[in-house]
């Protein structure tokens, strides 16, 4: 893919960002091997990453250059889940990052994947999906619009196994897709909350809709007690729309295949479903309730991923503490306390948490104003160096060019006064030139950009 075009300005977005721990340099895109190969140029302009895996597929990547390309890699699978085209669509694996042309030149800004379907965000609160998203059983296809109305704008979005669930800018959520295999589908189906729903987060066949007022609300199947209330068998109940009996205020919640975790306002956090010992549901099987998981700290922030585990696909749970550490568990092992490890090494083979793309600071900038070199940082005066060398070099090249003309010229048709004159001139080195690079290349000295980049087929 293209290298030649980058980020120019680091925002104060950026700058806040530097805290947060889903954000890494260039270099931390090493950690995975289809980006790792890739040259220093081409993983300059990546801006952000979203890494997967599914219970069929190995790992697949999709990421987002500062030149509002998509591009995806790695495993792809029959659901085309890394919605590409043409010769593409429906490969395997693809070795080498392939554009995915529906989704590129729209500013997307947010990816959520699911098992069998995948949506995109863009800054304009458009949603495009991919994958089985068709009425017709098994149908896959590329990435398009959920909708054709212009008044509707989302804000979140979050993907099932087989269905994607959105807010909108009015924090209404709405639904596509099937609650599963041969069950029927829904296209812009709105779920009716009567309070602004500020959260969602997605299991296997569930939703959790967190509100405002501290609330919480679940859609969707309920066969191990994932939506805290009573275990039904009828296809319509999963239809309905359910308050969980929580008598304290919620101020966030995960989801996992078959779970749902609460956190309170005091810090405490509740589950119920498929985790550990299943927490929530009686040993009767005909009840679920919400259970409080017993933990040493008080906790501030759910997190949920999941990844191949010790031989079988696994949601992971992270609650991070008011001091910083995070507790870890997922489907099979309980609560284990970390004390400082990164939030991305704890994700199995670093993939992305549930619906949260990885960010890359600070892509190299193409061009800045020389006359601004007083105020840029260390890093950009190094690059402006660098671009004045090749473009000297580029320069010198010429002359010497020149030079050898000018020479064959005179051995073939003698020489002139002038033409011995233009000759000295041009083959003596301008001061001016000399020094100025002198002067700036003084940051840098080892460092020079080659003329030319070899991409990969």
């Amino acid at each position: 893919f293209s290298s030649s075009k980058m980020s120019t300005e680091i925002t104060g977005e950026d700058e806040a960002l530097i805290k947060n721990e889903f954000v890494m340099d260039v270099e931390g895109l090493d950690r995975w091997a289809d980006l790792k190969k890739l040259s220093n140029f081409q993983k300059q302009v990546i801006r952000s990453v979203f890494v997967f895996q599914s219970e069929a597929r190995g790992s697949s990547i999709l990421f987002i250059t500062t030149e509002d390309e998509v591009y995806g890699v790695g495993g792809n699978g029959n659901e085309n889940i890394l919605g590409l085209t043409g010769k593409h669509y429906q490969c395997e694996k693809v070795e080498w990052p392939v554009l995915v042309e529906d989704l590129s030149g729209k500013d997307v800004r947010v990816i959520s994947v699911g098992e069998y379907v995948g949506a995109a965000l863009d800054s304009n609160g458009s949603l495009y999906w991919w994958g089985e998203c068709d009425a017709t059983e098994g149908e896959v296809m590329p990435p398009h619009p959920v909708t054709k109305n212009p008044n509707l704008r989302f804000t979140n979005i979050t993907c099932g196994s087989r269905y994607i669930a959105a807010i909108n800018t009015e924090d209404r959520v709405f639904v596509w897709g099937k609650l599963g295999k041969g069950r029927k589908m829904m296209m812009t189906n709105k779920l009716f909350v009567h309070q602004h729903v500020i959260k969602i987060s997605s299991g296997k066949t569930h939703l959790a809709m967190l509100t405002d007022q501290g609330e919480v609300y679940t859609w969707g199947c309920n066969n191990v007690g994932q939506r805290a209330s009573d275990l039904h068998d009828n296809e319509n109940d999963d239809y309905i729309i359910r308050k969980l009996q929580f008598n304290q205020i919620c101020k966030d919640i995960a989801c996992g295949f078959s779970s749902t975790i609460c956190l309170s306002s005091s810090g405490d956090v509740w589950a119920c479903g498929g985790n550990k010992k299943s927490w929530g549901l009686r040993s009767d099987g005909t009840e679920t309730k919400l259970e409080k998981m017993t933990l040493s700290s008080k906790v501030t922030r759910l997190i949920v991923g999941s990844g191949h585990i010790d031989g079988s696909y696994q949601s992971m749970y992270l609650a991070i503490t008011t001091n910083g550490n995070k507790y870890v568990w997922n489907d099979t092992d309980g609560p284990g306390l970390l004390i400082s490890s990164p939030i991305i090494e704890l994700f199995y083979e670093n993939t992305s948490p549930k619906d949260i793309m990885y960010n890359v600071l600070y892509p190299f900038p193409t061009q800045y104003c020389i006359k601004c070199c007083n105020c840029l940082s260390s890093y950009k005066i190094n690059h402006v160096t660098e671009e004045m060398q090749r473009k000297l070099d580029v320069i010198n090249t010429i002359i010497v060019e020149i030079v050898r003309d000018l020479e064959q010229a005179k051995a073939e048709k003698g020489s002139t006064l002038e033409e011995q004159t233009a000759s000295l001139a041009l083959s003596k080195p301008n001061p001016k030139i000399t020094n100025s690079i002198a002067t700036q290349t003084e940051f840098q000295e080892s460092l020079k950009l080659p003329s030319t980049v070899e991409m990969p087929a």
